[in-house]
C-alpha cells in the first residue's frame, strides 16, 4: 500500500518565511489593484484571488526569474477575472440587456435624480425622475422629495415590475 510505504507526516504550523510569502503576495496583489483601472469596483478589504502556482521545491540557477514572471503572469490574470466578475454590478449604473453589459451610455441614467424604473420591450434601461416613479407608484411618500433638507427614502422594486415589459 502506498500509504505503508510513504506515511504521511502531521501538518507543522506555517512558518515566518510562508507568512512573508503570502504578505509580500497580498501586497503586490492591493498594488496591482490600486493600479488598475477598475480597481475601485473591489472593496477596500479586497476580494480573496485564487492563484494556481507551481513552486519548485529546488530552484534551478536562473528559474527564479521565469518563475516571477509567470506567477506575475497568474495573478494579473486571476486579478482580470475577478474584476471583469466585478463589473457586472457597478454602482450607478444598471446592466443593459441589449448590449450585454454596464459600459454602455444606456446603462446609466442622465441625471442625478432619475431611478432605474424597468426594462423597456427591447432589453433597454428605462429611467425616470425619482418623484414621477413614485407618483406612478401612488407611494405616499412623494412629498417627502421636496422638503428642506429631504430624507433618504428608499422604495423597493421587484425583478417582475423590472421586466414586465420585455418581450
Amino acid at each position: 500500500m502506498a500509504s505503508d510505504r510513504f506515511p504521511s507526516a502531521r501538518p507543522s504550523p506555517p512558518s515566518d518565511r510562508l507568512r512573508l510569502a503570502l504578505q509580500l503576495l497580498a501586497e503586490e496583489a492591493r498594488e496591482r489593484v490600486d493600479r488598475h483601472p477598475l480597481g475601485h469596483l473591489l472593496g477596500a478589504a479586497g476580494d480573496a484571488l485564487e492563484l494556481r502556482l507551481a513552486v519548485p521545491s529546488a530552484l534551478r540557477p536562473g528559474s527564479l526569474d521565469k518563475l516571477a514572471a509567470e506567477a506575475a503572469e497568474t495573478l494579473q490574470e486571476a486579478l482580470q477575472a475577478l474584476l471583469e466578475h466585478r463589473a457586472v454590478l457597478r454602482p450607478g449604473r444598471v446592466v443593459c440587456l441589449r448590449c450585454g453589459g454596464a459600459d454602455c451610455a444606456h446603462a446609466a441614467p442622465a441625471e442625478p435624480r432619475q431611478v432605474f424604473a424597468g426594462y423597456g420591450p427591447t432589453g433597454l434601461p428605462r429611467f425616470l425622475d425619482l418623484g414621477a416613479w413614485l407618483l406612478a407608484r401612488h407611494d405616499p411618500r412623494v412629498d417627502l422629495l421636496y422638503r428642506q433638507p429631504p430624507p433618504l427614502l428608499a422604495a423597493v422594486a421587484t425583478g417582475a415590475e423590472l421586466t414586465a415589459s420585455l418581450l
